[in-house]
């Protein structure tokens, strides 16, 4: 089947309540677990998180590097800067706050758990910065196992796995990108910031890949997070 075609019939996760299950099944550990299946876990329930608040393709976020992200000083950047893969575009996307604390929980355990660094010493000691600069240019955020990064098939068997336990239908990868954008025009209601962000040709295209039509969704008591309400720093 053609992507294209497939898509059609991908669907945004519209029940928030069905948002929390996915991040806690995701995110769920057996007892006894080794780290390396505690980390496994975390990798998994922030693939998710990321990915339904940043608004990218997959293919663009399991290549992110942990300097993609942090800068030099160990701070979560306010724009995450990419070349889309698919359409060779600069893209700068805001980090919310929101999105951020969850970005700088996570680091800091992969770095620690992984790596065996201690992320506050690169913040206050400049020789532990230097000595570990060259690490997280390189180091993948979504780490496999087997050497280098998630491939976009190993985290659709990931995410694909968890929504068959959460009951969801009709989902894929393309689910993460169009909740991104089912909520965010639920928050905002202007579908022509999301056709720019997702570089489509018209509203109405916009439209049907968030599988929605005008009208049909209005803003709810103001702002709208998919991760916790924090103080205002980006979009979603």
């Amino acid at each position: 089947i053609k992507e294209g075609l497939f898509m059609q019939f991908v669907e945004p996760i519209k029940d928030v309540k069905k948002i929390e299950e996915m991040k806690e099944t995701l995110g769920y550990v057996k007892e006894g677990a080794s780290e390396k299946q505690e980390l496994e876990a975390k990798r998994n329930r922030f693939l998710f998180v990321f990915g339904i608040n940043i608004g990218l393709r997959i293919s663009d976020i399991v290549c992110l590097t942990i300097y993609d992200l942090m800068d030099e000083a160990g701070e979560v950047r306010e724009h995450l800067d990419i070349v889309e893969e698919k359409t060779g575009k600069h893209k700068r996307i805001r980090i919310n706050n929101g999105l951020a604390k969850e970005i700088q929980e996570y680091v800091d355990e992969l770095l620690y758990k992984k790596y065996e660094i201690v992320y506050k010493k690169i913040k206050t000691d400049s020789e532990t910065r230097e000595k570990y600069c060259k690490i997280y240019k390189t180091a993948y955020i979504f780490f496999s196992n087997k050497g280098g990064h998630l491939t976009r098939v190993q985290a659709y068997r990931v995410l694909d796995d968890a929504s068959k336990e959460c009951g969801i239908k009709n989902f894929g990868t393309h689910s993460l990108r169009k909740t991104f954008g089912f909520w965010h025009y639920k928050k905002d209601n202007d579908i022509v910031i999301l056709m720019q962000l997702f570089n489509h040709s018209s509203p109405s295209v916009t439209m049907r890949y968030i599988r929605t039509m005008p009208g049909n969704i209005r803003p709810k008591n103001g702002r709208f997070f998919l991760i916790k309400k924090v103080k205002k720093r980006g979009h979603i």
